[in-house]
């Protein structure tokens, strides 16, 4: 006997205990499996799913009690005026699997991760407009496992089937940087010099005819190491190639930036899922080495420190490095900027550090003093403040440019509606100077009426130079407040659904004001749990 499971990894299906597949004659039997599939544990409201699924409502309820006598009554709550799914979804297994740092085996966790599919992601639907974020995000996870297997069967000297399973992986996904380069370095490692240069060329000309642009700088590296017959080059990234009789195998320094303290203590994310999957969308297509941006908007209060904390903390964020700065009323020059640049020196490997200061000598001593407690640099160039920044602005450029080539960064600047211009000046210089990069940048501010400063507003719109998307919080509704009320109060002291609207309406579904209403009403309750009898509003 297994879990019943629902399966989003190839056609919408419902596994049963006894691991039968049970039949889901009609295709809005599957769409409205898959809608609460990708929901995971939401609640829908029926209004929602009225509008997505174009059912009257009378016709929802029919697909419901359909769905529940396929797949049984309690496999589909009823929660107030909503859905939700109970039950598992092979898609979470997936991500979790991949998230799994402490897997004592990472070439069997892939494994297992990628047996989980049966054909492309939520395969009938995919086109569809609530299942084409999941759906792509899931691709990608699925071409980056892919990619970290053929990484890690180079390491173990098995190029030679690195090499069968990246040849069709680059057929299949042409414009795709990092496969081009694992490529290139297992036939060199399978003493197939010649064919990886070949690689090389090719990709070079393809990119060429199809875009007039040139393979990354680290693709560029791996052929002059080629080139080199794999003599140890030092470029851009921190890797270090050796050779043994008969194959080559890499050694890559993995850098680990920890997560800054405001994302670690967030509390948990409650709804947002729309969001969460588009800034992680954003980060896949970043990963592929093209500079991405997201304007993150909203009232104060409305989460977007707890998004970011919840996209830095999930299994797709953690596949890159989170560098997060964050401002606030106090004016301090280039703020976010600050922590961003110690954590970095403090944690990168130290040959990134080494030869970052061969270019830049001591720049980075004006934000982290520190730089020389791990190793030797002069003190920076003087020259008056235009000259002085101008290098220092470069030596951060440098810095984040190197550590992007050793793994994709989502540089984080939250509350940037506080930054001094300073910092706007530099995030300026960073979306060009990153071009190129695998990087994601996100900046989120408040925006009420007029009341954005102008050298905001500047520094926004120099950010719409490189592919942006556009995100603007609004409030929680009735089922994400309860859902609030809940993890405040408990389940026992949590309001009914009278109280809830009526603290939508006081909080405009506000998660701070909101908090504060529901935390004033549990205070208010008798002993046996009534709301008082004059409301919220005393």
């Amino acid at each position: 006997m297994v879990e019943p499971l629902v399966r989003l990894l190839g056609p919408v299906q419902y596994v049963d205990s006894d691991g039968s597949v049970v039949e889901l004659p009609s295709v809005s039997l599957r769409r409205l499996l898959g809608v609460l599939a990708v929901s995971g544990d939401q609640t829908l409201r029926a209004e929602y799913l009225v509008e997505l699924l174009a059912l009257s409502p009378g016709a929802l309820r029919t697909s419901l009690s359909r769905l529940r006598s396929r797949i049984g009554e309690d496999a589909v709550h009823t929660e107030g005026a909503g859905y939700h799914l109970r039950c598992n979804v092979d898609s979470g297994r997936f991500t979790a699997l991949l998230g799994d740092r402490d897997h004592p085996d990472p070439m069997t966790r892939i494994d297992e991760a990628l047996a989980l599919w049966r054909g492309n992601a939520i395969e009938e639907f995919r086109h569809e407009a609530w299942a084409e974020a999941w759906a792509a995000r899931l691709d990608e996870l699925r071409l980056v496992a892919l990619e970290d297997r053929a990484e890690l069967l180079i390491a173990r000297g098995r190029s030679g089937e690195a090499v069968a399973a990246l040849e069709a992986h680059v057929v299949a996904n042409p414009m795709r940087d990092r496969p081009r380069g694992l490529l290139m370095e297992a036939l060199a490692g399978d003493g197939r010099q010649a064919d990886a240069l070949r690689v090389f060329q090719q990709y070079r000309g393809f990119l060429a005819d199809e875009t007039g642009t040139e393979p990354s700088p680290h693709v560029q590296s791996i052929d002059l190491r080629v080139a080199a017959r794999w003599r140890e080059i030092d470029l851009s990234s921190d890797a270090r190639l050796r050779t043994t009789r008969g194959a080559g195998w890499r050694e890559r320094t993995r850098i680990e930036i920890p997560l800054a303290r405001a994302l670690e203590q967030a509390a948990p994310l409650i709804g947002r899922t729309r969001e969460l999957a588009a800034l992680e969308a954003e980060l896949a297509l970043a990963r592929g080495g093209e500079l991405r941006a997201v304007r993150l908007s909203g009232d104060a209060g409305i989460g977007k420190t707890t998004l970011l904390a919840a996209f830095a903390r999930a299994p797709r964020g953690s596949s890159a490095a989170m560098l997060y700065g964050r401002c606030d009323e106090v004016t301090v020059p280039l703020q976010p900027f600050r922590s961003i640049v110690r954590a970095v020196v403090e944690h990168a490997p130290l040959s990134v550090i080494r030869s970052h200061a061969e270019l830049h000598g001591g720049e980075l001593l004006r934000l982290a003093p520190h730089l020389r407690n791990r190793t030797w640099v002069p003190d920076p160039i003087e020259g008056g403040d235009a000259i002085e920044r101008f290098h220092l602005f470069e030596a951060i450029a440098d810095l984040l440019r190197r550590v992007a080539a050793a793994r994709p960064i989502a540089l984080v600047l939250d509350d940037l509606h506080w930054a001094e211009p300073a910092t706007l000046v530099l995030m300026r210089h960073l979306v060009r100077s990153l071009v190129g990069s695998p990087a994601l940048v996100v900046a989120s501010y408040c925006e009420a009426g007029d009341e954005l400063a102008t050298e905001v507003r500047a520094a926004l719109a120099d950010l719409d130079r490189a592919p942006i998307r556009r995100l603007e919080l609004r409030g929680l509704d009735d089922a994400e407040l309860a859902e609030l009320a809940t993890s405040l109060v408990g389940t026992d002291l949590a309001p009914d659904a009278a109280s809830i609207a009526v603290v939508r309406e006081q909080s405009a579904g506000n998660p701070r004001d909101a908090s504060q209403l529901l935390l004033h009403l549990r205070d208010r309750r008798g002993p046996t749990g009534t709301s008082p009898p004059d409301g919220l509003a005393t």
